[in-house]
């Protein structure tokens, strides 16, 4: 790593670069070195090269712990800054602030994505509609993540409920709701049982009984905070937009089949990287990023 360069550590393959490097570019003013965006997994530790956030964390560490996220050459100095998503680190414990190392404020770069951009003119244009209409029908309902929350809260709750009892499998509550009907129905009954007596079956009885209470007490302390953004994957996102754009133009002609990828990349590219929301970031990298 050498010149004078910030060099930045992302986990996804998909649009972490993409995202950054946007961010970077609008929040780095003129005097500061070029930053240049790299994937986790192009790096090595301990012999290993891989991508996600275990990797991530074990190659922060090893900067970390050589004294290398800073650096000094003949050029100038170069740093090294990661990425990485928030996802539900911080529910169980707070995150404790690390230097070089920013979490997304949302729960991962895709959630993010999705807070920010225009989604009228993204789904206008994977959907071939009117902008005027589809601007004028997401004037008129919730946010869409927030409403999401509202309607798989039932789901977002087992979710909690397995993480606090490290109950096997817990994997498949990152997966859209299995327990709506037709899922963005009404939660059906008998399937949230059936898996909230399966969860109580792993967990001991006691311990399950207390965790249902803090998690109910936890999700409306989210809700009174409006942060119902910090237990919404984006990955589900893009499933709801298209439900939504479907069911409110279906006496329309609107393109069918429009991927998850297709809807997620439009939205990247609608985001405005000059709104105000990007302090979250700045206010983190200013200490940070070198000068060239």
């Amino acid at each position: 790593m050498g010149k004078a360069t910030n060099w930045v550590i992302v986990e996804g393959r998909i649009h972490d670069r993409a995202f950054y490097s946007r961010l970077l570019e609008s929040i780095s003013p003129n005097g500061y070195a070029r930053s240049v965006v790299m994937l986790a997994e192009t790096l090595t530790v301990e012999g290993q090269c891989a991508g996600g956030k275990p990797h991530m964390l074990k190659l922060y560490d090893s900067f970390k712990t050589s004294d290398t996220l800073l650096q000094e050459n003949v050029a100038g100095q170069s740093a090294v800054i990661f990425f990485l998503d928030r996802d539900l680190d911080d529910y169980l414990t707070p995150l404790v602030p690390r230097e070089h190392l920013i979490f997304t404020q949302n729960m991962d770069v895709e959630s993010e994505i999705f807070a920010h951009a225009k989604l009228d003119r993204a789904l206008c244009a994977t959907h071939g509609l009117d902008q005027v209409e589809v601007s004028d029908f997401f004037a008129s309902i919730p946010q869409p993540t927030s409403n999401l929350f509202k309607i798989w809260r039932m789901w977002i709750k087992l979710r909690l409920i397995s993480l606090h009892c490290e109950i096997p499998n817990g994997r498949r509550f990152s997966q859209p709701s299995k327990i709506n009907s037709n899922t963005y129905g009404e939660v059906c009954n008998e399937r949230y049982q059936a898996i909230h007596d399966e969860l109580q079956k792993c967990a001991q009885s006691t311990e399950f009984e207390d965790v249902k209470s803090r998690v109910e007490s936890d999700l409306e302390n989210i809700i009174a905070l409006q942060r119902e953004y910090t237990l919404v994957p984006g990955k589900w996102i893009p499933g709801y937009l298209r439900h939504l754009i479907e069911e409110r133009f279906r006496s329309d002609i609107v393109r069918k089949n429009v991927s998850d990828l297709e809807i997620t990349t439009a939205c990247l590219q609608s985001i405005e990287f000059s709104d105000s929301w990007t302090s979250y970031y700045e206010t983190q990298l200013q200490s940070i990023l070198v000068r060239s």
